[in-house]
């Protein structure tokens, strides 16, 4: 994983829309946002109030979705309900994700017949 470059991480849901989920993605130049049946998330590319706004003109009256961001401006329009705490998981270098069993790594992989276990 060490040739993805680290920013991607400090904005993730902003790059997938912009590269790997474009063909989710409802925007204008400087925000973004998952088709509310989708996913709840939303970005900005950097949170200003000119981003906020943009935002802003994503959303419907009353829709509450997530934005990742440690701090961003508020504006008229927008309000914070609340915040949670998350940490980003990484896979480290020196496991590999490929060819990867329970007893080597402690990860096992999930196939179909575990979908009954993820309702």
């Amino acid at each position: 994983m060490s040739d993805l470059p680290e920013s991607l991480f400090l904005n993730p849901v902003w790059h997938a829309l912009r590269t790997k989920h474009l063909h989710f993605a409802k925007a204008t130049p400087e925000a973004c946002r998952y088709p509310g049946d989708v996913a709840p998330f939303v970005a900005v590319s950097v949170p200003t109030a000119e981003t906020m706004q943009q935002l802003r003109s994503l959303l419907a009256p009353g829709e509450f979705t997530w934005l990742m961001a440690e701090q961003y401006p508020e504006i008229a329009g927008l309000a914070r309900e609340s915040t949670l705490d998350c940490f980003q998981m990484v896979l480290p270098e020196k496991i590999s994700a490929r060819n990867n069993t329970a007893g080597e790594t402690g990860i096992t992989p999930l196939t179909h017949a575990n979908a009954h276990e993820m309702v």
